[in-house]
């Protein structure tokens, strides 16, 4: 198979459960792209709800299991490592809101199941975020060691603290007072964001459902690195399928519109129905009437974010892949900070880079 009927076979079997019927080598390329893209343990979740796993060749199958095991093992670890953190904010009377990944495990949406992770995201007040920090260090939670410039950074430009790690289980956190940069000068109105925010089992907080999903959607769009571009983006229309409702579409539209949004909610419907024909409502359809006719919009929706979003594999990229991956990369930056912000960044970080490479990473620790 060349690499386009590769890709062709994954995203049947990605977006619409269909199971291809191809020689046993070939079931060897698709099921190393699924796991380099963290979607093997989905699909067999997905194949399993549909009845369809005894389809599947046995080489397939196992596989799929196999990493259905591993993904069931870290959903009970990340709902342990919830609920000590919740223990120890509660103890500091810190309100907190768990995001993505942990929040998806934590109401058992569907598209948690099969999930791999890498942390927990968890949002807190921007005055209470010192707080935290110290209350979680007091439980062996710590910041990464980063250099005096990148520390910086993070706590004056960044929407969130230098990422914390526990000494004792190596869980990474990210501990967030805002889901965008403040300097990219699109902070968000954390209030609204989480007005709707929904009680886990008298336990967690979690973003409301139209909230949760125009994040995950802001996460996606607004980012320069998409290397997990085709889970985000099925994670959206899982989510979307999983609470269809008028009331739904009525307030993710609402929410998007007052915090300056619409173009993406816009980018990430569209791509949506272009990969799994995910139905929107007419009278969502008609309210994008200005996206639909920018130009500049739909050349991102058609000729960049459609081919960035799929998988980053050798065994299904493109040159036209590569570009497109190279574009929202920049674009990715370009939005979370100001050009006169921007390239005295770049420049900075390129040194370090340069000087690290040729003294060693550590040479200049003090």
């Amino acid at each position: 198979m060349n690499k386009q009927e590769i890709y062709t076979h994954i995203e049947k079997l990605v977006f619409h459960n269909d199971i291809p019927n191809i020689e046993l080598k070939q079931w060897e390329d698709i099921i190393h792209v699924l796991r380099e893209v963290n979607l093997l343990a989905a699909c067999y979740y997905r194949l399993e709800d549909e009845n369809k796993l005894t389809l599947l060749p046995f080489f397939a199958l196992k596989h799929m299991k196999s990493a259905a095991v591993y993904s069931l093992r870290q959903s009970e670890q990340v709902t342990f490592e919830c609920k000590l953190l919740q223990e120890i904010l509660n103890t500091a009377n810190i309100s907190s809101v768990f995001l993505k990944g942990a929040g998806y495990t934590l109401r058992k949406s569907k598209n948690s199941q099969g999930r791999v992770y890498s942390d927990i995201d968890l949002l807190v007040a921007k005055d209470d975020i010192s707080n935290a920090e110290k209350a979680l260090g007091k439980h062996a939670w710590c910041t990464k060691k980063l250099s005096e410039y990148d520390n910086n950074y993070y706590r004056e430009w960044s929407h969130e603290i230098p990422p914390m790690f526990n000494i004792h289980r190596g869980t990474v956190l990210d501990l967030h007072h805002n889901i965008l940069l403040p300097i990219s000068g699109r902070e968000v109105n954390v209030e609204l964001l989480t007005k709707n925010s929904q009680n886990i089992d008298n336990t967690y907080t979690v973003l409301g459902y139209a909230a949760t999903v125009l994040h995950s959607i802001v996460h996606l769009i607004i980012n320069e690195d998409v290397s997990n571009g085709y889970r985000d983006i099925l994670d959206i229309i899982t989510l979307i399928e999983e609470n269809d409702t008028p009331e739904f579409w009525q307030e993710i539209t609402s929410l998007s519109s007052k915090l300056g949004f619409n173009n993406e909610l816009y980018l990430a419907l569209s791509l949506s129905e272009k990969y799994a024909n995910l139905t929107v409502p007419n009278n969502i359809l008609l309210s994008f009437e200005e996206q639909k006719n920018n130009r500049k919009l739909n050349f991102l929706l058609n000729h960049v974010y459609y081919f960035a979003l799929q998988p980053h594999s050798p065994a299904v990229q493109t040159f036209k892949h590569n570009v497109a991956i190279s574009i929202v990369y920049i674009l990715g930056h370009l939005q979370k900070m100001p050009l006169k912000i921007l390239i005295p960044h770049l420049l900075t970080k390129s040194f370090f880079s340069i000087r690290d490479q040729i003294f060693g990473k550590h040479h200049f620790d003090k």
